[in-house]
């Protein structure tokens, strides 16, 4: 049987409608491999130097975090972080009932005692919405250190992470379980750069 030849402009229509689909595919596959870079920017010049030995945790306010999220969370993970670093974290009822964060640091006749440092976080951004879809959840927020008794800004972090938990959810972790592990994670990232504190020996100690 005699077969019809394909009329050149139909054989060019196909060729354009399959280097469309191709580059289509191309274009998600490359979006799907390219999630959004983390970002962390950090000042700890002023802080190493004062060399806090207490830090007062503030409460987080809880309202950019996901409704099933205690802002707890990550007060627990900021004083673990602060314990790792060898400071010492005041308690949070004391810090809670608005009390002078710095009444155990009292005058001395020889060295001045360091100051007592305020910690507070700042939620910006808590993003599930791709948690279904790329298994990431996306985290953005501010950590900032304060001299409570001179205001004076002693460190600051500037922190977005996206956080990939694919391994949980083969694992069928739950999705409050995923968004609790974004926000230890992402204290853990920002905070783990965090000078250590430098014990250092009193005049009667040295002698």
């Amino acid at each position: 049987m005699e077969r019809l030849a394909a009329h050149p402009g139909q054989t060019f229509a196909v060729a354009l409608s399959a280097a469309l689909i191709a580059a289509s595919s191309l274009s998600f596959v490359g979006c799907k491999a390219a999630p959004p870079k983390n970002y962390l920017h950090a000042e700890w010049s002023n802080f190493e130097s004062a060399n806090p030995t207490e830090i007062a945790i503030v409460r987080v306010d809880a309202a950019k975090l996901p409704r099933d999220l205690s802002p707890d969370v990550f007060r627990d993970s900021m004083r673990d972080e602060i314990l790792a670093h060898r400071y010492s974290p005041l308690s949070f009822d004391y810090v809670d009932r608005g009390n002078l964060l710095n009444a155990s640091a009292t005058k001395s006749e020889s060295t001045p005692p360091p100051p007592v440092a305020k910690l507070e976080l700042f939620v910006t951004a808590f993003d599930t919405s791709r948690y279904e879809t790329m298994n990431t959840i996306r985290v953005t927020g501010d950590f900032l250190f304060t001299d409570v008794s001179s205001q004076r800004l002693l460190g600051s972090v500037k922190a977005e992470q996206t956080m990939d938990f694919s391994a949980e959810a083969r694992r069928n972790v739950s999705k409050n379980e995923a968004i609790r592990l974004a926000a230890v994670r992402f204290v853990e990232a920002s905070l783990a750069p965090m000078p250590v504190r430098r014990v250092e020996a009193t005049a009667s100690s040295s002698k």
